[in-house]
């Protein structure tokens, strides 16, 4: 088994290579490259351990999902822990509300009692009525965006939809391919040199 390249070249992953190519180029690894010295490193993302063994037999996923509920012993969440791809998330049971920080759980009703989780003091005034509801501010600005976003969708339809003759729902217009652009997103690879 050769392990020795010609000059100008660099033996990497069992054949030789030019000395200038990105060895990251190909996108060898699962999850993360890194270029060592013309030695690929491939390392996971955080919430996924590295199993080299799975690895070195070109068994996939090699990047294995960590279940951090099952490893904390219950003091990531007070209530349930529900384990998600690369991290976790909390829930609350039923007459409970999660709060805003992701983690923590309040007794209350969410449409009768929310005012009371909130921290006002019982009085009538105080629970919603029904066929009411109320939001969180987080969700009340989720609900904010969620308008403006069909807002625009809709300023995007022909004749800014103002004689369609088909009943359109929200989430009909949201689901539509109208281009509307969001934030920008993570850089992409990098390319070959130039």
């Amino acid at each position: 088994f050769r392990k020795k390249c010609c000059k100008g070249y660099k033996f990497v992953l069992g054949q030789c290579i030019p000395e200038d190519y990105d060895v990251c180029a190909e996108a060898p690894c699962e999850q993360q490259c890194t270029d060592n010295f013309g030695r690929v490193l491939c390392t996971c993302y955080p919430g996924y351990r590295y199993d080299r063994e799975r690895h070195r037999n070109r068994e996939k996923p090699y990047c294995l999902d960590i279940d951090e509920c099952a490893t904390s012993n219950g003091t990531l969440c007070p209530q349930i822990c529900v384990n998600t791809m690369g991290s976790y998330r909390c829930e609350c049971h039923e007459g409970y509300i999660r709060e805003e920080d992701g983690k923590t759980c309040t007794k209350g009703d969410k449409v009768g009692n929310c005012f009371l989780s909130a921290g006002l003091p019982e009085k009538p005034e105080n629970v919603a009525k029904p066929g009411t509801c109320c939001a969180s501010c987080k969700e009340f600005h989720q609900i904010k965006q969620t308008v403006s976003q069909l807002k625009q969708k809709v300023a995007l339809l022909p004749n800014n939809a103002a004689d369609l003759s088909k009943q359109i729902t929200g989430e009909k217009v949201l689901a539509s391919n109208a281009y509307i652009p969001g934030p920008p997103g993570q850089p992409g690879q990098q390319g070959p040199p130039g």
